[in-house]
């Protein structure tokens, strides 16, 4: 299914990104719990100030600090879905398949579970069910916006290439 295609160089940069998501997904769990609490602090009343949040009747992510901790692993594992797809994509086969829809799902579950793992032997970490639900949520949706994307692109030029080709007859 991996064959070597001629966008190398777009390939090795989505593996780099891959690599640099992940190591930020995993610098964030072997961090401190003050240190990623204090973080997400600072996440929350940016994004809280930034949305001009209604102070009557504000969202249960803008005052629940667990809360808006479990939201964030969405956009964490989104941009990894994302990353991983274009990994398959860069040295597989051109065409959008279920078995390389799989494979991208497939890594990110297993990264999400070692991520999620290693909470266990980590002092003041624990394991959160939730928090994989939500790694797992946010790469399959990531996998799938490049997905669509790809899909756009390729539809795209198809129709480029048949306008081309209806010009040349004339």
């Amino acid at each position: 299914m991996f064959k070597r295609r001629k966008g190398i160089n777009k390939g090795r940069k989505a593996y780099i990104v891959s690599i640099v998501v992940v190591i930020g997904i995993f610098l964030l769990t072997l961090d401190t719990p003050d240190a990623t609490r204090q973080l997400s602090k600072k996440v929350l009343v940016f994004a809280v100030q930034i949305l001009d949040i209604n102070e009557e009747n504000p969202p249960r992510w803008a005052t629940d600090l667990h809360w808006f901790r479990s939201l964030a692993h969405l956009p964490e594992y989104f941009i990894l879905g994302i990353s991983i797809k274009s990994c398959i994509k860069a040295f597989g086969s051109d065409k959008l398949s279920i078995k390389s829809l799989g494979i991208a799902i497939i890594i990110c579950v297993i990264i999400a579970f070692i991520d999620e793992t290693l909470k266990l032997v980590l002092p003041a970490r624990e394991f959160e069910g939730q928090d994989l639900l939500f790694d797992i949520v946010g790469s399959t949706t990531g996998i799938a916006a490049a997905s669509i994307i790809e899909l756009l692109c390729d539809y795209s030029k198809r129709v480029e290439h048949e306008k081309c080709n209806i010009r040349r007859k004339k």
